[in-house]
């Protein structure tokens, strides 16, 4: 191997030099010019016959990249060739060289990465794409990507012979600090990524906590979940709090929810007829109402009470705030057929039977 150094490049032979290394690097131009075109032969041949856009764009994200360390790595081995490895300048060369095929990688890394994340949410409907995905997804996607030139800065410094344990520990020690500082932050945050990864509550659903209290999420934040209660006032609630609670969501899995209405007729009510009355009743609300699903009541009696022969009727209406509806009308309804018919619900009363007296 010719090898000479940096100072007597132009001294002895240098038009042979001089050919020689315009000969590679023509070379080297004219082989990255066949890869670029091979290339974008590829990503049409695969976009146009299999349909696959996703694969074509994968291809076009890493043929930029991938050609330019092509060709830092061909200006390497020329730079190998013709100088003497021993050369200070050889060194800055070869560092340069690496540093930049790393940073080149991790763009084409990144770029990768994106169009995972960006094929996965477009092939994914809105109807099967989760709210914790919606929501997840894009702050994975930018974590990924701060922690892979994070990688790379890493690599180039620790292959410049600069050493990172002192840099590592220092981010340790820091990110220790900035966890204690900001705890009650970091708790909300990873509560928030529960309850929209868990798809626990969404926007619009109406939620009963444990301590009875109840609204209308309205909003959910990495910090805090905002509700609607029922008289138009907006609440507040850390998510480190919302998921330590019981919470009744009553439109999940379905928003429609049974409705129970009991009631009681006397002991001397015929009860064949008190429940075919309250079974036809119940039939025409949920026929008629547009707040009930037409569905066959269900009906039975439950106990013998202190005053009545005690009963009950199951319909279901189409979400929460239609079952007070629904149960308002059938009230009424039974009410004027009881009265109607002369079924007798009596007020609570007690009879004591007294001993004669003696």
């Amino acid at each position: 191997m010719n090898e000479i150094s940096i100072d007597s490049l132009f001294d002895s032979d240098r038009w042979t030099v001089i050919i020689q290394l315009a000969i590679f690097l023509f070379a080297l131009l004219l082989l990255v010019f066949l890869m670029n075109l091979i290339l974008k032969r590829v990503a049409r041949l695969i976009e146009n016959g299999t349909n696959q856009r996703i694969g074509a764009e994968l291809v076009r994200a890493v043929r930029k990249p991938l050609i330019a360390i092509m060709f830092l790595q061909g200006l390497y081995w020329a730079f190998n060739y013709f100088i003497d490895s021993r050369d200070e300048f050889f060194t800055y060369i070869n560092n340069i060289v690496v540093v930049a095929s790393i940073f080149l990688g991790s763009i084409s890394l990144v770029a990768l990465l994106r169009l995972l994340f960006s094929g996965y949410l477009d092939n994914r409907s809105d109807k099967d794409l989760g709210l914790g995905e919606a929501r997840i997804l894009p702050t994975l996607r930018r974590i990924t990507t701060i922690s892979v030139y994070i990688l790379a800065i890493m690599l180039s410094l620790d292959y410049m012979g600069i050493a990172i344990s002192p840099i590592l520990a220092g981010f340790g020690i820091g990110g220790l600090a900035v966890a204690l500082a900001v705890q009650p932050t970091l708790s909300n945050f990873f509560a928030g990524t529960y309850l929209v990864s868990g798809n626990v509550i969404t926007p619009g659903d109406f939620v009963e906590l444990e301590n009875g209290f109840r609204g209308y999420v309205t909003e959910i934040g990495w910090r805090s979940t905002r509700l609607r209660t029922p008289f138009n006032n907006a609440v507040v609630i850390p998510n480190s709090r919302l998921s330590d609670s019981m919470i009744t969501n009553y439109n999940n899995p379905d928003a429609p929810i049974g409705v129970l209405i009991e009631c009681g007729v006397s002991y001397e009510s015929d009860l064949q007829f008190v429940e075919k009355t309250t079974i036809e009743v119940a039939q025409n609300i949920v026929r008629e109402l547009p707040e009930a699903i037409n569905d066959t009541p269900w009906f039975s009696f439950s106990r013998f009470g202190d005053s009545n022969i005690d009963f009950w009727v199951w319909v279901t209406a189409r979400d929460y705030l239609s079952s007070f509806k629904v149960q308002s009308e059938i009230i009424k309804a039974l009410h004027g057929k009881f009265t109607e018919h002369g079924i007798v619900i009596n007020y609570p009363v007690r009879t004591v039977y007294m001993g004669e007296e003696h």
